[in-house]
């Protein structure tokens, strides 16, 4: 029982932060901002798969870091289909990408002591 009760928590929880969560507003549920290229790409691609282009799932997906949750989401929220997996794969690979900030610059070198 405690674990059904964990599921309709974790169903419930795009639906409890939609009333809160404006157009702009990608911090409701604590995730990051989502750049603008990211923002028009993921609207984009909404529209293509369910007709619209409410961002609050993803909003939700930007504050998760597991791949395999964010595809779960994904796939429970737009259906089970071959266009929705690749919508996952390179919103996960384009979600990545912006998290590591384009590379990071050399550890510089060690300074000499004495």
């Amino acid at each position: 029982q405690q674990q059904q009760q964990q599921q309709q928590q974790q169903q419930n929880r795009p639906q409890q932060a939609q009333a809160n969560t404006q157009r702009g507003d990608a911090k409701a549920f604590g995730g990051p901002v989502i750049q603008q290229d990211m923002n028009a790409w993921c609207e984009e691609q909404l529209r293509k798969l369910s007709g619209n282009d409410d961002m609050t799932l993803i909003h939700f997906c930007m504050s998760l870091d597991d791949p395999a949750e964010i595809r779960s989401y994904l796939r429970e929220y737009l259906g089970s289909t071959a266009q929705v997996s690749s919508f996952a794969t390179e919103f996960i690979k384009r979600k990545q990408s912006k998290k590591g900030g384009g590379g990071g610059g050399g550890g510089g070198g060690g300074g000499g002591c004495g």
